[in-house]
């Protein structure tokens, strides 16, 4: 693990050796004198939005070593004190092609995300409802769909189907905040 506090005083704690690795934000203060509520909280509490605006929002760019851009963002302080990403988020390629590219509204994802792999083909792409459900999406390298899925809440929710390269179902999952309710097909060689 390890930790550092940023410039605006929040603490970011990373632990590598947890599958996947943690990150943890909270200040001093919380340190020094506890949150009942929080040693409370459950999940969905902790992982509520408490943002509901965010000011002096700016962008950013970021470089690496031979000066081309590999990331532009934008983001400002949320009224919760916290830093939060607000408006579109690109990651690029070497090339500078696209590699991700997302939309933030108050720190969370919104709208469509997309991916590319080192080639620039279309990988996958995640559709963030404002409904709470997320849509994603993989691609055959040619760019016929693979796999589509529903998600609410970090947990597979409704229908999950498998597709050959020529787009036939090949395997299809029924899933119920996570659990499998039922299997149709076999994934075969796909």
């Amino acid at each position: 693990a390890v930790a550092r506090q940023a410039p605006n005083g929040v603490i970011h704690l990373l632990a590598s050796m947890t599958s996947p690795c943690l990150h943890y934000e909270f200040n001093e203060e919380w340190i020094l004198r506890g949150d009942e509520q929080v040693a409370t909280a459950d999940d969905a509490m902790l992982r509520r939005n408490t943002a509901s605006q965010v000011r002096d929002v700016r962008e950013f760019v970021e470089r690496d070593a031979e000066g081309r851009v590999r990331l532009r963002y934008s983001g400002g302080i949320a009224d919760d004190g916290r830093f939060v990403l607000q408006g579109p988020c690109h990651w690029l390629l070497p090339n500078g092609r696209p590699q991700r590219e997302a939309e933030y509204r108050l720190g969370v994802l919104t709208g469509r995300e997309t991916f590319h792999d080192g080639s620039g083909t279309l990988a996958w792409t995640r559709d963030h409802r404002d409904n709470g459900t997320t849509e994603f999406v993989t691609y055959w390298p040619a760019g016929a769909v693979r796999t589509r899925s529903m998600w609410r809440e970090l947990h597979g929710e409704g229908t999950a189907v498998l597709l050959s390269p020529d787009e036939r179902e090949q395997m299809r999952v029924e899933l119920e905040r996570g659990r499998v309710k039922s299997i149709t097909g076999t994934p075969g060689e796909y």
